[in-house]
């Protein structure tokens, strides 16, 4: 659940954690949903795996570290922000679902 993408307008997709695939990279389900508060609404995007690892990777988008911090103090999960509008106009989720809050 990314409870920031309100704000951020970015969705927040672990793909790395503790020194191994985790997320998005190491998920064996053919679908993969996203679950986000954005403009006052609860949305549920459903995307097919393989279509979202291939727009992740063909695409720059930030990374970033978060999550747990190890003993040093240092972030230990990679995370990439997709920017909501680029999903939306790229039309790439399967199902969008939505909930006003």
């Amino acid at each position: 659940m990314d409870l920031m993408a309100h704000k951020t307008g970015n969705i927040a997709i672990e793909t790395f954690s503790r020194g191994k695939n985790s997320g998005i990279n190491s998920t064996i389900a053919d679908y993969f949903v996203i679950h986000c508060f954005y403009e006052n609404k609860e949305h549920f995007y459903v995307f097919k795996t393989e279509i979202l690892k291939e727009f992740i990777n063909k695409n720059n988008f930030r990374k970033v570290f978060g999550g747990d911090k190890d003993e040093y103090g240092n972030f230990t999960t990679k995370i990439v922000l997709l920017p909501l509008k680029e999903i939306l106009r790229n039309e790439i989720y399967v199902k969008n679902y939505i909930i006003d809050i």
